[in-house]
């Protein structure tokens, strides 16, 4: 019989799933475990991009990019797939007022799904289901975590807080 053509066999495609990133964020891959540069598979939504500076790759989506976006090296067989699912941030809104006394309160939405955080605590507290509590004068704002996503809102507008009238 003949002697056969030799056979070429080819590393098998390694696949990194990132965890999750928000809207109007990046993913940063450095130091590149993989052949690059990346390119973006065509069939991704709008708004994803990969840029390389000195063998730093970064994957940039902008403020309303949402799905998954994938990433293939430049292997020239079985290239490398990066997989980045990209959620939107959280949109954030008060109900009522924004301006109170100390103590009063309103309310922030969404009211579930997630925690509340306030950047000045001394003015204003905030509780998981968005009810907002004026402790003192000045001013705060406010930042909501999804638990779906782990994506933060952006800081709301601020609640002005006055000191209670004395009569």
């Amino acid at each position: 019989s003949l002697p056969s053509e030799p056979l070429t066999v080819h590393k098998k495609p390694t696949i990194l799933n990132v965890s999750s990133v928000c809207a109007g964020s990046s993913f940063t891959l450095s130091p590149n475990p993989f052949q690059g540069p990346f390119t973006p598979n065509p069939n991704n939504p709008p708004g994803g991009t990969v840029t390389e500076n000195n063998g730093i790759y970064s994957f940039v989506f902008s403020s309303n990019a949402v799905g998954t976006y994938e990433f293939f090296s430049n292997a020239p067989f079985c290239p490398d797939i990066i997989r980045i699912p990209v959620f939107l941030r959280p949109v954030v809104a008060f109900l009522i007022d924004k301006t109170l006394c100390v103590g009063q309160t309103t309310n922030l939405t969404p009211t579930t799904g997630g925690s509340w955080v306030s950047n000045n605590t001394i003015v204003a507290t905030v509780s998981n289901n968005g009810t907002v509590t004026a402790t003192g004068p000045g001013s705060a704002n406010f930042i909501y975590t999804s638990i779906l996503s782990g994506c933060t809102s952006l800081p709301t507008e601020p609640v002005v807080v006055s000191p209670r009238p004395t009569v």
